[in-house]
């Protein structure tokens, strides 16, 4: 999965947490929501600054601004800056909590400890995020990564058949283990080699 489908699929799956989501799903996301967050945030400083510059321009050379220099701020801009701000912040948060809790699903963890979030403990979830998935499928729903586990164990699977064949072939009795002797209190055990 890269970039472009990462994002795709969290914005598609935009307020959906049931499910599991892989490390690169989760990764290349917050990787874009960081970027996004970070070109916002100079767009919102460019627009405050834009906004205070006309009553910078006033301070006279002792460096004071006169006391009704705030009167020509353009106080809409700010307002523009803000909004922008709290309007992607919003927007990007529904997604990444959703693929947050996919991602501790397809760890085998419940979806609850994004509610450290709120405690100011936010960094045990993004921790977790780099834990492996867990294989085969479990309450979350299928294995994401099966077709690769699969082709990854593809060439071992013959030596695996001959080992199970080495353990007893069709037709043949397979060697018992044999019983433990009894010993009395006091005695000691006998070695391995005297169990015939």
């Amino acid at each position: 999965m890269g970039f472009g489908e990462a994002i795709k699929k969290c914005l598609g799956s935009y307020a959906t947490f049931e499910g599991r989501a892989r490390r690169r799903e989760f990764w290349w996301f917050y990787l874009f929501i960081n970027l996004v967050q970070f070109v916002a945030m100079i767009v919102c400083y460019v627009l405050i600054f834009a906004a205070l510059a006309p009553m910078f321009s006033q301070v006279d050379a002792n460096g004071v601004l006169p006391d009704d220099a705030y009167q020509d701020v353009w106080w809409w801009l700010i307002a523009v800056a803000g909004v922008l701000a709290i309007g992607i912040g919003v927007a990007l948060w529904i997604p990444f909590l959703a693929v947050s809790a996919r991602r501790l699903h397809d760890m085998g963890q419940t979806g609850h400890w994004l509610w450290l979030n709120l405690a100011s403990l936010g960094i045990v979830p993004i921790i977790m995020a780099f834990f492996d998935s867990q294989p085969h499928d479990n309450r979350w729903g299928p294995d994401p990564k099966a077709s690769e586990r699969v082709q990854a164990w593809a060439p071992q699977y013959p030596a695996a058949q001959g080992q199970a064949q080495a353990q007893g072939q069709p037709g043949q009795p397979v060697q018992q283990a044999q019983p433990m002797q009894q010993t009395q209190p006091g005695e000691q055990p006998p070695t391995p080699g005297a169990w015939g």
